[in-house]
């Protein structure tokens, strides 16, 4: 049986991390956390939201599992990342999930998951999406 990798989807705001959270504290489901050239904001804690790393330490596209640009900075997953057997989450971007379905579904079992949130929803989280 192939690892299961539940790819969580949605705009910043719609509830990805909710849903990732959930998973894991309900179900036991542990969640990848990706990788950033992004400078740490003050609010995030390294190993949490993010790793965050410096453009030198990228490692080599290969043995990453999702890769997308956003912003000028660089995230990714990495292939060891993911548990041997069983089922993980990742909250991916649309080109990452791209990346991931295109190049590893001989690899794993790619299930994705779209959190859509409305608008009025947004705005009471002070969330501009425009």
């Amino acid at each position: 049986m192939k690892p299961i990798i539940i790819a969580i989807v949605g705009d910043s705001g719609s509830g990805k991390t909710y849903m990732a959270e959930f998973l894991q504290n309900q179900l036991n489901v542990p969640t990848i956390v990706s990788y950033t050239t992004r400078p740490k904001r003050t609010e995030e804690t390294d190993g949490v939201e993010h790793y965050f790393i410096y453009a030198s330490q990228v490692p080599d596209k290969k043995d990453m599992l999702a890769y997308t640009r956003f912003g000028g900075y660089e995230y990714f997953a990495m292939h060891k990342q993911v548990p041997g057997k069983g089922v993980c989450s990742y909250i991916i971007d649309e080109k990452g999930l791209e990346t991931l379905c295109n190049n590893h579904r001989e690899s794993y079992d790619i299930v994705s998951v779209l959190i859509i949130c409305s608008q009025d929803a947004l705005s009471q989280r002070g969330i501009d999406s425009n």
